[in-house]
Formats: C-alpha cells, sequence, structure tokens
C-alpha cells in the first residue's frame, strides 16, 4: 500500500509545528523578561534636613539609591512618602510617631537605618511631689489640666517631705523622702504599694534630686546630706555605691539631676550657686558650666530639666525668681524666660513639653504650679494652686 499523508494529517502536522514555533518564542519572550526584571538597591542614606520634629513635622530624607518602592519608618510606624526621586525622599511625621523614635527606609525588602532622629510628642501627664502633704500626685493635662489626682500620700507610707521624683519607661515613679532618707518606688497608676527600695542604712543621706537611666534600668540621685552622688539599680538589690570624681564632693544642696544617656553625662543645679556636668561613672572631675562668674544672675538655681537633642537647658532660680534657658554645653548668656515681673516668686520643679512649646514650674512660695510659652512670651498660667512641689517629671 503507498504511503501517503492526508490533506487534514498535513495541516495537523503544520499545526502542531506552529503551536510549537509559538511556544519557542514565549519561552524566550518570558527569559528575556526575566533578565530584566528590575533590581532594586539598596537605599542610603547620607543626612536629614534637621534632628528633630513633632507629629505633622515634614522632614527631607537626602541620600543615594532611592527606590519609588520605598517606606519610611519612625521606629515600627510606617509612613508613605509625598515625593521621592534617587537622591531624596520627602516625608511627614506620622501621627503615631512615639517619643524618640529613629527613622529607616525599607525598600527591595532591606532595612537602611537613617542618622539620629528625635520625634517629640506632647506630654499626657504631669506628675509631682508634695512636700507637706507628704504625697505623690499628678495632672491629666489633656482632659483635666486643673484637676489634681492623688496617687499615693502618707496613708500609703509615705512618710516625711518627698522632693524629687523620676518616671521610668515600664510605668514605676522613684521618689526620694528627703526626711527619712529614703529612695520610694511606686506604679504610676496609683496601684499597688509604696515600696522603700534604699534606706539610710544603704547610704542614703537626704536625697534630694533623683534621675533614670531607663537604657540599662539605675537610678541616680543626689544625696545632699554627704554631698555625693549615688549609682544603684531600680530593683533595689544593689548596694548604692558614690560617684567618686577624684574623692571631690559634686554636689552641696542639689535638687536638680538630669540624665544624657547617650554622651555618659549628667547634669545637676545646686544651690550653692552653680550649674554643671560629669560623667556618670564617676570619672575625672565636675564641670562647671554656670556661676556668678558668668551668669550674675543666678540664685540658688533648684531643679533642671536638658533637652540634648536641641542642645538646650532649663532651670529654676529660686532666690532670683527666674525661669532660665541656657545652652547645654555652657557658652553663651542664658536667657530668662520667666521672672518676678512675671509672678515668679520662689520656683522650684520643672519640666519642658517641647512639642507643646510649654514649660512647667512650681511655685514653692505661692505653692502652685504654672505652666508657660516655652519661647518666654505671654504670661504664665496656673494650673493648681495649694500644692508644695519641688520635683516633676513629664509623662509623654
Amino acid at each position: 500500500m503507498p504511503l501517503f499523508l492526508s490533506k487534514i494529517d498535513i495541516m495537523k502536522s503544520k499545526r502542531n509545528q506552529f503551536i510549537l514555533a509559538l511556544s519557542f518564542v514565549a519561552l524566550l519572550f518570558t527569559t528575556s523578561c526575566k533578565d530584566k526584571e528590575e533590581v532594586v538597591p539598596t537605599a542610603k542614606i547620607t543626612s536629614l534636613s534637621e534632628g528633630y520634629g513633632m507629629r505633622g513635622s515634614t522632614i527631607t530624607i537626602n541620600g543615594s539609591d532611592f527606590h519609588s518602592s520605598a517606606i519610611v519608618y519612625f521606629g515600627d510606624v510606617a509612613a508613605t512618602p509625598t515625593s521621592i526621586d534617587p537622591t531624596s525622599i520627602v516625608v511627614t511625621v506620622p501621627d503615631n510617631a512615639k517619643m524618640g523614635d529613629d527613622i529607616s527606609i525599607m525598600q527591595g525588602g532591606v532595612s537602611t537605618d537613617g542618622p539620629s532622629y528625635h520625634v517629640y510628642t506632647p506630654a499626657k501627664d504631669l506628675f509631682f511631689t508634695e512636700y507637706d502633704n507628704k504625697a505623690v500626685r499628678k495632672i491629666e493635662l489633656i482632659s483635666s489640666p486643673n484637676v489634681i489626682v492623688n496617687l499615693f500620700d502618707e496613708v500609703d507610707g509615705i512618710s516625711g517631705g518627698v522632693v524629687g521624683i523620676a518616671l521610668s519607661d515600664d510605668g514605676f515613679l522613684y521618689v526620694s523622702n528627703q526626711s527619712y532618707s529614703k529612695i520610694l518606688k511606686m506604679s504610676n497608676d496609683g496601684s499597688g504599694s509604696v515600696e522603700a527600695i534604699y534606706e539610710s542604712s544603704d547610704g542614703v543621706n537626704e536625697p534630694g534630686a533623683i534621675a533614670i537611666d531607663n537604657e540599662n534600668d539605675m537610678l541616680y540621685w543626689a544625696n545632699s546630706g554627704s554631698d555625693q552622688i549615688m549609682k544603684a539599680s531600680t530593683n533595689g538589690t544593689d548596694v548604692p555605691s558614690v560617684l567618686l570624681f577624684d574623692g571631690n564632693p559634686a554636689i552641696s544642696r542639689c535638687f536638680g539631676l538630669k540624665l544624657d544617656v547617650e554622651s555618659g553625662e549628667f547634669y545637676l543645679s545646686d544651690f550653692n550657686e552653680f550649674v554643671k556636668k560629669g560623667k556618670m561613672d564617676g570619672t575625672g572631675t565636675t564641670e562647671v558650666l554656670y556661676s556668678p562668674t558668668n551668669f550674675s544672675d543666678i540664685g540658688k538655681p533648684s531643679n533642671i530639666f536638658i533637652d540634648p537633642v536641641r542642645g538646650k537647658m532649663y532651670w529654676t532660680n529660686e532666690i532670683s525668681d527666674q525661669i532660665v534657658e541656657a545652652n547645654l554645653d555652657g557658652t553663651g548668656t542664658p536667657n530668662v524666660l520667666f521672672d518676678g515681673t512675671d509672678g515668679v516668686k520662689r520656683s522650684g520643679g520643672l519640666a519642658v513639653d517641647y512639642a507643646s512649646s510649654k514649660i512647667y514650674w512650681a511655685d514653692t512660695n505661692l505653692q502652685k504650679i504654672f505652666r508657660g510659652n516655652l519661647d518666654g512670651t505671654g504670661s504664665p498660667e496656673e494650673l493648681v494652686d495649694s500644692e508644695y512641689c519641688f520635683g516633676m517629671v513629664l509623662k509623654f
């Protein structure tokens, strides 16, 4: 029988050849696309338009290899950029960014950390000590700034005058009891009991100012009875140590002590007419930044607040009736924000809310707590009265 192909067989063969050709072309195309698939580079950050800001602030991130898919993070909070080009990203600080959040960029599955950036957020609560009534209290600044909430008092075991106060990141207040030489610990929501974690038997001697290093869970306080700065853990299990400073007395009568943990330095204000700094490990000697030598108006500086990010410090002059702003490095002439002409009588406790542009202080003569504009404009606002306060701290 002769071998032959029908027209149908020929058509099927041609169709199969056509499909095979198409498949080959498709394979080549797919391979070519994969070869040309975009590779997202790792972002490189060189600088920020500014090193700090508030919720709603707009900043520019400078660098290279920025991609259109980039997402900016403030801590763990994501923010979508408003504009991106290869060398700059413009972004707005999100409303839920937290105090102190740093910046990073995520693109191509790789995260790149930026230079240090600090987010300022408005204060929620003001905690303070009440010396005469042997109490720790707070003011809810957002909901009721003129109402006092009593957290702990003599019934809860606070005996004697309490002076300094510090707030930990995990929600505890640490208070210095000057009258009975104790360091007290309590919850900032008013629950639980008051615990004396260090006493005179541990070396506590008329403590005034107190501060906390949240990164290392360490307390620092000023022993005005022995002219020493003490250091111990926040859990109360340590034997407190003395910061030595080559054997020289660090303080005289100190009600203001703040820490710059990043630089490893503390700043303090002392009734012996000086504001100075030293190393948190107690090495070297302390350095006087302001005294009658470079600021004749200084008069028993009582409490202090520092802002290392902006390079500023603030303190209260108890005798010269002043609220003062100065450079953190001790240069320049201090700026008096409020004084006797504004009604300041004998200023004590102090705190600053940069996001709200407010400064808070206690007047121990009038026994009131005030707040004013951080730039010194306008008249101070009285928040509460009948409060004999030496120490205060804000919760953000």
